[in-house]
């Protein structure tokens, strides 16, 4: 299950000592790694594990909440309250259905539970998870249970709606792009690919717009005698230049493939050279980029590059 808005997150195990009955271990952990918001749908994988060496029965409800319950808390200790839906499930006349179900030595029984249908998390902060597991059903405040280890979640605050924001989000997964430590040939593949497929998050993620912009004579000296905000401006009205086709029009052209013929680099300064071809409706165009790149705190970055024309075919 995925959640619904895919922003930096943070999971943390916590070394608390588990809970037994029955010689039976309970475990909880994020069945996705995403950032989750006050919005968010927060799956937990839940796993009963048998560890004595006799058959464990237990019931299995048909609906979990009868199973499973969830004590969270935030960083003050205070509990937060069940949702309305938890609520009305457990205090209405119903009958339960439910199996038995038989757990050798040794053996587990897995299933997912969503933490927003037992608790109504609509604050960002931190906050600890625990579960516990009732094998004869939650009847009673009395009834036996198993408890967990204890997870802690952080909630960050929804920011779907705000352009910077939405300018790092992944189109196709929902999640805030991170780069990764990729070779200059990948970084520049990279880059292209996303270019054909239009996502401009993906584009500009290892592209160095402030450099880029500063190739640019005019641009460099004004660059000069700005404040450090408005050097910050500048860039992000090149970046938005970029992204409305008004400068630098070379590098945004998409081609219809491509072909990284050679890369060389130093530990800091590398060279990646592509051809790349752009089809037009009676024939089609090569030309030869050489990007530039240089490393940054251990990614590379595309600074600059230039163009040189292979004919048409």
């Amino acid at each position: 299950m995925a959640t619904k808005l895919k922003i930096l997150f943070c999971i943390q195990l916590l070394a608390i000592p588990l809970s037994h009955s029955w010689g039976m271990e309970l475990m909880v952990q994020l069945y996705d790694r995403t950032v989750y918001t006050p919005k968010s749908t927060i799956t937990v994988h839940i796993t009963v594990k048998n560890n004595e060496s006799e058959p464990f029965r237990f019931h299995a409800a048909e609906k979990r909440l009868f199973n499973i319950d969830f004590d969270v808390r935030n960083l003050r200790n205070l509990p937060i309250e069940h949702s309305e839906h938890f609520k009305i499930e457990r205090n209405s006349s119903q009958r339960v259905f439910y199996r038995e179900m038989v757990l050798l030595p040794g053996e587990e029984y897995s299933f997912l539970a969503d933490l927003t249908d037992f608790v109504t998390i609509d604050v960002p902060g931190v906050y600890t998870v625990q579960a516990s597991f009732y094998p004869d059903l939650q009847t009673s405040e009395a009834a036996q249970k198993i408890t967990s280890n204890t997870l802690t979640i952080q909630i960050h605050p929804d920011l779907s709606n705000v352009p910077a924001y939405q300018e790092k989000l992944d189109a196709e997964t929902g999640r805030i792009l991170t780069k990764e430590k990729l070779p200059p040939d990948e970084v520049v593949t990279y880059m292209l690919k996303a270019r054909q497929k239009g996502e401009w998050p993906k584009f500009f993620l290892y592209l160095d717009v402030e450099q880029l912009m500063l190739q640019d004579p005019r641009l460099r000296v004004e660059y000069r005698n700005k404040s450090d905000e408005e050097r910050f401006q500048m860039v992000n009205q090149y970046r938005e230049a970029l992204q409305q086709r008004q400068v630098d029009t070379d590098i945004l052209v998409v081609p219809s493939s491509f072909s990284i013929v050679n890369t060389s680099y130093t530990p800091t300064d590398a060279t990646v050279e592509v051809v790349q071809t752009f089809e037009y409706s009676d024939f089609s165009e090569k030309r030869k980029y050489t990007y530039l790149l240089h490393r940054d705190k251990g990614f590379w970055m595309i600074h600059d590059y230039y163009v040189r024309n292979l004919g048409t075919e």
